[in-house]
C-alpha cells in the first residue's frame, strides 16, 4: 500500500496523500516490532519481558522519524513558501513572452497550495501599448 498510495501521491504532487502513504508504512513497521515484542516476551518466559518494552521502545523511534520527516513538506506548504521546482520556473517564465505587447518579466513568485500553483507575474509592457 505504501508503494501504491506513494505513486499516486508524486503522480499529482500531494504531500497530503505522501504522507498518508508514510503513515501505512510507519504502521506496518511499528506493528512487526511490536510483534516481535510480545512473541519474544511470551515465547522466552519471564527474563525475556523486556522484550516488549524494547520493541515498544524502537516502535516510538519510528514514529517520531516518521513525523520529523513528514513536518517540512508539510509546513512549505503551510506558509505559502515558494516552489522547490526549478523546472516549473523556466516553464511559467516562457509565458509572458508568447502574449502580444509584453517586452519581459520583471518578478516571478510561484508557490504551491494544495494541488495548485499560483503564481504572481509582475511584466513589463510597451509604454505605447493602447487599452482598446
Amino acid at each position: 500500500m505504501f508503494r501504491y498510495v506513494g505513486g499516486v501521491g508524486d503522480t499529482i504532487a500531494s504531500t497530503a496523500v505522501r504522507s498518508d502513504a508514510w503513515q501505512r508504512r510507519s504502521d506496518a513497521i511499528t506493528s512487526a516490532f511490536a510483534f516481535c515484542g510480545i512473541s519474544i516476551a511470551l515465547i522466552g518466559g519471564p527474563g525475556w519481558k523486556s522484550a516488549d518494552d524494547w520493541a515498544a521502545l524502537c516502535a516510538g523511534l519510528v514514529i517520531i522519524y516518521n513525523a520529523l520527516k513528514q513536518t517540512k513538506p508539510a509546513l512549505w506548504e503551510l506558509t505559502d513558501s515558494a516552489s522547490e521546482d526549478p523546472g516549473l520556473e523556466t516553464q511559467i517564465r516562457t509565458v509572458p513572452g508568447r502574449q502580444p505587447g509584453v517586452v519581459g518579466l520583471d518578478k516571478l513568485h510561484a508557490r504551491k497550495m494544495g494541488l495548485s500553483y499560483y503564481v504572481d507575474l509582475h511584466i513589463v509592457v510597451n509604454g505605447q501599448l493602447s487599452s482598446s
